[in-house]
């Protein structure tokens, strides 16, 4: 890299996408204190999906409600349901 620095994954993402045949689930959640709009994980992933920067084999369970009980039983479920090679929460 011209700056000097070594990033010793520098493709890990795109590589990762490539291994995976099976869909892939990947969550995010909704704010979780008063005083935010948005919640960081769901910003990222909805400027990667705009950006076409998701497999197209993405399962996104978007905006999760911030509960121990609820979040939990709704992956679990979408697990089931599309038995992906590979969780992302």
């Amino acid at each position: 890299m011209s700056n000097g620095r070594h990033t010793p994954y520098p493709n890990l993402i795109s590589e990762l996408w490539m291994m995976v045949d099976a869909p892939i689930l990947m969550t995010s959640f909704q704010p979780w204190r008063a005083h935010q709009v948005e919640n960081s994980s769901n910003v990222l992933l909805a400027g990667l999906a705009r950006a076409g920067a998701l497999p197209p084999n993405t399962v996104w369970l978007s905006e999760l409600v911030v509960n121990f009980e609820l979040a939990p039983a709704r992956v679990i479920n979408q697990i089931c349901v599309h038995r992906p090679q590979l969780v992302i929460c």
